[in-house]
């Protein structure tokens, strides 16, 4: 009978003859031997493929990082090179070279196209700060500042310097980059004509320069940015603790493990200009001691005549952590397969396609990270304010960015794989655009402008910079990389300008009025032709120039407070005329016209004037009145001289009559002298008119000595005044002795002498011959100088003397007549003979009476000289010819 299949299980299970035996132990070792061997070889490929994927995992990062370094280098080259042409096209503006009022509003504008924060400042040639944008807050305070110190300003005096860029600290403490262009006035480059006008400064914040350029540049999460100089200081990173540090010494403090000469390699391929990457290892990371393995990447960026670096350092482990993961999965997955090798075959295969899976997905995520980057990149270009187009070896389009097109009219899908003379009227403009880089040389590269075809067959005028891209060697062009700024605007504002310019000069030159322009300080900024040539110099030796010197010193002080008005704001014009000395050594009266130019504060900057030379006018009217006064002096003298001649008559019949009387009396005296001297000894004590007889016989004959005296005296005055006043004609000439003439004037002036308190002496000739000549006109000759003489002498220690001698052995004789008074004034010296010519005005002076001494000398064929020293006093000498008879004195 059968059984059922469970019993026969049973039946095995539990008879004693079939029960299981253990496995022999070489089988246990087998299977150990097979597993370790199977665990060691899976280990083995997981290894191998593990480290394969992750190095290209990494040459995928570096290149990634690369393409950062350079992208961010050229964004920081594009950046300094558009302000230099700026820069370089703003100092040819005449409101910036001469800084005219609207020189800030230039400045103003400047500013729109740069970096927030960042400042732009004139610097004059004598190192002052004359204008800044912006001038909100402490800025407005540092105009008239010296800045002439500074290393920027220094190297720009240099005739051959050009623009510079400076790490400095400003005025608030805070790190700036400096960017300077020399400012030359007066002719093209290279002329002897140009002058150093000081700076035009573009101060860049160093914030503003992260937030553009370091911030959005990232890799990983703890990746670092890092822009530094050529001496290896930190010019931008995100943590301001390192800005102006060295690299290098920050790298050594974090304690960088490299491999020998690697950090040397580093700093020399930075130096170089050389791009590199390469993998160190860093004891310390975020503050902790840990090794962590890091990638440095760097890239050169060529500003100006420097050469800086564009680093980026980031953990190995931020870019390795997939792979890291993926690494674990697969040991994991191994692991499991070591546990079930025997009897879990497919299910290693299915581990390893996992893996293989994962590493894929690896890859595609590094691949979409590139992209990202690559997408990043192209559309920093594509979206880039300035026309940017690349083409390949081949001459093709590849990248042509939308500001390109709103400048040429050509769209992309137009132009892209065309060759890249569609967009250029020439093949020599293309060779321009591909030498205008420098390759592996330590100089910014140039800028040049170069003409572009818009699609309608326009041209519009572009200034070009370019650079190539290398392959990794360093030596194959993979791609031409142009960039450029649309100046045709600013050339046509510039030819407008210019013409504009011209128009004004030729109007402003045109004019016969000396025009000029000066600054509060009385400094020349402008000047016409006509001003030019009435000081006879040029233009280049007035401006910058004082205008005061032409002014004669006692003017100096009236002018100067006339322009202070101005200056204060109490009139908003003047005129004023003065005397000026021109370029012959001439003075002459000039009129002008002021008027205060303000800036948009309302602080006067310059002042402008216009004027006119009035001397002939001023002439006229002074001619005018020195008639009027002759006329009226002539007047008062004829009416004096009849006063005096009838004066002299009135007293001369008194004082005839007393000369006549005193001999009588004398006789009666003498008579009655007994009688009184009889009646004395009858009457001692008899007085006579109240005086005893012995004081009346002791001192009447001198009394009546006395009177007749000075009646005779008087006598003798009121003759000389009778022949001064008498009507003689000057040719009523007879042979005369000029002593006798020095005399009679001396004693017709004697009372105003000594009323004066001056002390007068004469020296007179003993033996002089006699001259053919009019005693009378002589005599008004002699008092016309004692006059002045008097008048011109303000102290208490006056002296006037008088000589007379003989010249040339008796052919002429002179008379010498001199004081030691306040002088003649110099400019005035040279025409003292001419009528109206004097400096006492003011006193009542007409000016006429050196006028009449020389035509009464020139009358007589005599000749009249003087020497005088200012403060000194003055000497006239008065010459006539003799008759050649001598004359005892």
């Amino acid at each position: 009978m059968s059984t059922s299949r469970d019993e026969k299980k049973t039946q095995y299970r539990h008879s004693p003859g079939n029960s299981l035996k253990r496995p022999p132990h070489w089988l246990h070792i087998s299977i150990i031997a097979v597993t370790i061997a199977a665990l060691l070889i899976t280990i083995f490929l997981a290894y191998q493929s593990y480290t394969q994927s992750r190095l290209r995992a990494l040459d995928d990062f570096n290149m990634q990082q690369l393409v950062l370094t350079r992208s961010a280098a050229a964004g920081v080259e594009t950046l300094f090179a558009e302000v230099k042409a700026t820069l370089t096209v703003a100092v040819s503006c005449s409101p910036i070279q001469r800084m005219t009022p609207d020189c800030l509003d230039y400045m103003r504008h400047l500013s729109g196209g740069f970096l927030p924060k960042t400042s732009i400042r004139r610097i004059d040639e004598r190192g002052i700060l004359r204008y800044i944008h912006p001038q909100d807050g402490w800025r407005n305070g540092l105009l008239g500042r010296q800045y002439g110190d500074q290393e920027y300003f220094r190297n720009a005096m240099n005739e051959n310097a050009g623009t510079t860029l400076q790490a400095v600290m400003n005025e608030q403490g805070e790190r700036r980059l400096r960017m300077a262009v020399p400012v030359f006035t007066g002719g093209p480059d290279g002329a002897p004509s140009r002058k150093f006008a000081g700076v035009l400064v573009v101060s860049f914040d160093i914030e503003g320069i992260t937030d553009a350029f370091i911030s959005p540049i990232t890799s990983g999460k703890t990746g670092q940015s890092w822009l530094v100089d050529e001496n290896g200081t930190v010019i931008a990173h995100r943590d301001s603790r390192y800005i102006g540090s060295d690299v290098f010494t920050v790298w050594e403090e974090q304690k960088v493990i490299a491999s020998s000469g690697m950090m040397d390699t580093i700093r020399q391929n930075m130096k170089s200009g050389r791009a590199g990457a390469d993998l160190s290892t860093w004891k310390e990371h975020q503050g902790q001691k840990a090794a962590v393995e890091k990638l440095i990447a760097y890239s050169p960026v060529h500003v100006l005549n420097h050469l800086w670096s564009f680093a980026v350092v980031t953990p190995v482990s931020e870019a390795d952590v997939a792979i890291r993961a993926t690494a674990r999965k697969t040991i994991y997955g191994f692991g499991f397969i070591v546990l079930v090798l025997v009897g879990a075959g497919s299910f290693i295969a299915v581990t390893a396609y996992r893996w293989s899976a994962s590493l894929e997905r690896e890859v595609k995520n590094r691949t979409k990270e590139l992209r990202e980057t690559t997408d990043y990149l192209d559309k920093l270009i594509r979206n880039a304010h300035t026309p940017i187009v690349v083409w390949n070896p081949d001459r093709q389009i590849t990248v042509f960015n939308r500001a390109f097109e709103r400048m040429s009219g050509w769209l992309e899908q137009e132009v892209v794989g065309q060759s890249i003379t569609v967009l250029f009227p020439g093949e020599r403009f293309i060779d321009l655009l591909e030498t205008l880089h420098v390759a592996k040389e330590n100089v910014a590269p140039g800028a040049r402008e170069i003409p572009v075809v818009r699609k309608d067959g326009g041209l519009r005028i572009v200034s070009w910079t370019s650079s190539h891209v290398y392959a990794d060697d360093g030596e194959t062009v993979i791609a031409m990389l142009a960039q450029g700024e649309d100046v045709t605007e600013r050339k046509m504002t510039e030819e407008a300008l210019q013409k504009s310019e011209a128009y004004y000069r030729a109007v402003v030159e045109a004019q016969t009025e000396l025009i000029c322009r000066f600054t509060p300080d009385w400094r020349i900024t402008f000047v016409n032709e006509a001003y030019c040539r009435c000081f006879n110099k040029s233009q280049q030796e007035l401006i910058g120039k004082s205008f005061m010197p032409f002014i004669p010193e006692d003017s100096q002080k009236e002018v100067e407070k006339l322009l202070r008005e101005l200056l204060e704001k109490k009139v908003t014009d003047t005129k004023v005329e003065h005397l000026v000395i021109n370029g012959n050594g001439d003075l002459r009266w000039q009129q002008w016209v002021n008027r205060a130019i303000v800036d948009e504060s309302g602080r006067v900057v310059e002042f402008q004037s216009v004027g006119r030379d009035i001397t002939d006018l001023k002439r006229a009217e002074e001619e005018k009145k020195k008639l009027e006064a002759q006329l009226s002096h002539a007047q008062k003298i004829d009416t004096l001289g009849a006063l005096v001649a009838g004066v002299a008559h009135e007293i001369n019949n008194p004082v005839n009559k007393i000369i006549y009387d005193i001999p009588l009396l004398k006789k009666i005296w003498m008579d009655v002298l007994s009688v009184l001297g009889d009646r004395s000894r009858k009457m001692p004590n008899k007085k006579y008119g109240g005086l005893t007889y012995a004081f009346l016989k002791d001192n009447l004959p001198a009394m009546f000595a006395d009177m007749e005296l000075a009646a005779n005296r008087v006598a003798r005055t009121v003759g000389s005044l009778k022949d001064y006043t008498r009507k003689s004609s000057i040719a009523d000439k007879r042979p005369m002795q000029i002593n006798a003439a020095v005399e009679n004037a001396v004693r017709i002036i004697e009372t105003t002498i000594k009323t004066s308190g001056i002390t007068l002496t004469t020296d007179l000739a003993e033996v002089i011959p006699l001259i053919e000549g009019n005693i009378q006109s002589i005599e008004q000759i002699v008092i016309n100088i004692v006059v002045n003489a008097l008048q011109a002498i303000h102290h208490d220690h006056g002296r006037i003397v008088i000589k007379t001698g003989i010249l040339e052995e008796g052919r002429r004789v002179f008379i010498s007549i001199s004081d030691n008074g306040e002088g003649i004034d110099p400019f005035i010296s040279d025409r003292i003979f001419d009528p109206f010519i004097t400096n006492r005005h003011s006193s009542g002076g007409t000016g006429l009476g050196l006028a009449i001494t020389r035509n009464l000398v020139e009358a007589h064929g005599g000749d009249i000289s003087l020497k005088s020293t200012r403060g000194e006093g003055t000497v006239f000498t008065i010459f006539f010819p003799t008759t050649g008879l001598e004359s005892w004195y």
